[in-house]
């Protein structure tokens, strides 16, 4: 860059590209913590920019000391280099086989830690330096500086909320390390060829893996999670797997999906075909092949012999909202007795969107009849706005398939089971009305103990006497 005046444009460009890659990068590596670990990893990443940032504070002041801080080519090589660091990182970590269950008999895999978080800290000092120094370098010109970083953030949270959309985990890394290349070259002047060179060489490394989308750029989902673990059994397989901005879900056939939960004991004829949909690795929940023929309603006759079907035969025809239904039974429960009236509080829209179309068939098109509504919303927002006079309420299990048996329950938070929520879903509620609420059995019981604490404290707050 020769001037601030005749190069500003090129500058606060610049700027933008870099801190709109570095939020994206914080989104895209928690996306990445929650598919291939689990979700409290992902409350590292703020910190591990914070210290890449932290870090790039010390280096710009050894800069200044060694008065180096005039050398023009600085922004153009650390933009190269945040380049580098973006897809390095990645690759080395997703190499990686750490996962803090294996702590348990391999204690000595706890040095990995420190090590595995600091190498995702290098692209956060590098992007951290190039803001810096350039603020550095033209001081006179913060205010547009600090314009285009707050402007190149925004963008980058909007933008890669698409990118999962469309690439993929194979496609998002490889499409982030470009954008500091087309800073790098922003930054550099006529007289930086070799950068410019070495720049022009790795975006198209980078297009290339863009385009052909290597395996090694697939996340490797750590094999204690429950995906993991249903793909284990022989003839298990993907059948297909979609992203949005929020989640991966896979649909998978395996032999590990079998789930009527509660299914009475004396029950002992086949269940119907089953499908598994996985969100993010974790959540896996049964989809029951339903077809309105005489053959699918034998079949269907198991879910008589569950626990929920109880309160469905002390009322005829009933009015029921589902909360989080995802893919299990309870809408097809809803389905099978008859309800006259069923809606659906659903949160994710690629699972909806996936039931309607892909598995349509599978699933008899359900949310396609007129009498089943779906409401695309958060559990919590949704109940403020579904409606009333429920004679069913039927909220999600408490815990997911398979995160038991993992050992990784105490992880999970839900906030649909809070007074808050417990008193909006009573609110509903007809007079004659029922919440049916579901628990895998924990032993010790303290699921169902907390739940039923919670439900007496929201019926003594309404002068109830339970």
């Amino acid at each position: 860059m020769n001037s601030p005046k005749s190069s500003l444009l090129s500058l606060l460009l610049g700027i933008s590209l870099t801190t709109g890659t570095t939020l994206a990068l914080e989104i895209s590596l928690t996306r990445y913590f929650s598919i291939t670990r689990n979700y409290h990893f992902a409350f590292l990443v703020v910190s591990l920019a914070f210290l890449g940032y932290g870090a790039s504070g010390t280096f710009i002041t050894f800069l200044r000391q060694k008065k180096q801080l005039t050398i023009t080519s600085w922004p153009s090589w650390l933009c190269l280099f945040y380049s580098l660091a973006i897809f390095s990182c990645f690759f080395i970590t997703n190499s990686l086989t750490f996962d803090l269950i294996e702590l348990s008999w391999a204690p000595q895999k706890l040095f990995l830690f420190p090590f595995f978080f600091l190498l995702l800290a290098i692209p956060f000092f590098f992007s951290g330096a190039v803001v810096s120094l350039t603020i550095s370098q033209f001081p006179g010109q913060i205010s547009m500086i600090y314009f285009a970083d707050l402007t190149g953030a925004a963008l980058g949270v909007v933008s890669v909320l698409g990118l999962f959309s469309i690439w993929g985990d194979r496609g998002i890394f490889p499409s982030l390390m470009l954008l500091p290349l087309l800073a790098s070259v922003l930054f550099a002047s006529k007289n930086h060829k070799m950068v410019k060179i070495l720049t022009g060489f790795i975006f198209i490394l980078g297009v290339v893996l863009l385009w052909r989308q290597p395996s090694f750029c697939e996340f490797k989902i750590s094999p204690y999670k429950p995906l993991s673990l249903a793909l284990r059994y022989p003839q298990a397989t993907i059948l297909t797997t979609k992203w949005n901005a929020i989640s991966r879900v896979d649909i998978i056939k395996s032999p590990a999906i079998r789930y009527a939960p509660g299914l009475n004991l004396f029950y002992e004829k086949e269940l119907p075909p089953q499908l598994g949909i996985a969100i993010d690795g974790q959540e896996i929940s049964a989809l029951t092949s339903f077809t309105p023929t005489d053959k699918d309603e034998q079949l269907l006759n198991f879910l008589n012999h569950l626990p929920p079907s109880f309160v469905y035969s002390l009322i005829s025809c009933p009015k029921v909202l589902l909360i989080s239904p995802r893919a299990g039974l309870d809408l097809l429960l809803a389905v099978y007795h008859q309800a006259k009236e069923i809606k659906a509080i659903e949160s994710n829209p690629l699972l909806l969107e996936i039931l309607q179309t892909d598995l349509g068939d599978f699933y008899g098109h359900l949310y396609g009849q007129p009498r089943i509504k779906a409401l695309n919303s958060n559990p919590r927002a949704g109940l403020s706005k579904i409606g009333s006079n429920f004679e069913i309420i039927a909220f999600p299990f408490t815990d997911v398939f398979g995160a038991t048996s993992t050992g990784l329950y105490g992880f999970q938070e839900n906030y649909l089971y809070t007074q808050e929520s417990f008193r909006q879903a009573f609110n509903l509620l007809s007079p004659q009305g029922w919440i049916i609420q579901n628990f895998y059995l924990l032993p010790p019981p303290r699921q169902e103990l907390r739940a039923l604490a919670t439900w007496l404290k929201v019926l003594k707050d309404k002068g109830l006497s339970p």
